[in-house]
């Protein structure tokens, strides 16, 4: 996936706090050449603890539950949102998670445009 970071000023050390702060922004690269923006859910807030939700009822890993993982559409309509809404909250948190795992001269490819992001597979999966 190619990703296009909008960071004024921004350097690798910042980028994350930048992304945090609304004053850095991810846009991914859609199959036909136009871009989505991508939110960076910083830890902590509550855009990143309904995302990390979602995935846990996404992956079964409910805690004190023996849950088996639901889909996509089962879990959207329990939000009343679509399959696409939750699609995306699950391929941003992974995004995000991928950002956060980078050292700095990987943040620094990212800033020049020479490195790419590949999501967790079952981010995407229905």
């Amino acid at each position: 996936m190619n990703i296009v970071i909008t960071a004024p000023n921004a350097t690798p050390t910042a980028l994350l706090a930048d992304l945090a702060a609304g004053t850095a922004y991810v846009h991914k690269e859609r199959g036909n050449g136009t871009y989505r923006k991508v939110h960076y859910l910083a830890e902590g807030t509550p855009a990143r603890e309904y995302a990390e939700w979602i995935r846990a009822q996404r992956l079964g890993a409910v805690e004190d539950s023996d849950a088996a993982p639901r889909t996509m559409a089962s879990i959207a309509a329990e939000l009343h949102t679509s399959v696409s809404a939750v699609r995306r909250v699950l391929s941003d948190l992974a995004l995000t998670e991928e950002l956060e795992a980078m050292d700095q001269d990987e943040l620094a490819d990212l800033l020049t445009g020479g490195e790419e992001v590949e999501l967790a597979a079952n981010a995407l999966d229905n």
